[in-house]
């Protein structure tokens, strides 16, 4: 888990969901997933030296998957976290299984000075 040094909020959160045959390619995919729906032109605006980006994702099988081999566009640093859901579809004819992925995808930012994101 990364510490976190300063009082932050949370800036951003985007779902995204990922299909495919392995448990891994489904978790990569529901990241990129996430990713994809969001634009985050803000973060241009602000010093995000200490941003901080954690990307939960929900497999059945979340052990099937190594957190160090998703790979977050945002951040070198970013926390991965597997845990248990998504789905997996078995097709009796062929014996190959679907795995589903969901992914939320988090940008934290420290609390910046000289401006608010509401009043």
């Amino acid at each position: 888990m990364i510490a976190q040094s300063k009082p932050e909020g949370r800036l951003i959160i985007a779902m995204g969901m990922g299909v495919a045959d392995t448990p891994a390619e489904a978790a990569q995919g529901a990241v990129e997933q996430a990713q994809m729906q969001s634009t985050l032109n803000i973060l241009d605006a602000l010093d995000v030296t200490e941003m901080r980006v954690k990307a939960s994702i929900g497999l059945q099988s979340p052990k099937a998957v190594r957190a160090q081999d998703i790979t977050i566009g945002l951040s070198d640093a970013a926390e991965v976290v597997l845990v248990k859901g998504g789905q997996d579809v078995a097709d009796a004819q062929s014996g190959k299984t679907t795995h589903v992925a969901v992914a939320a995808v988090e940008v934290f930012l420290p609390k910046q000075a000289g401006w608010m994101l509401k009043s």
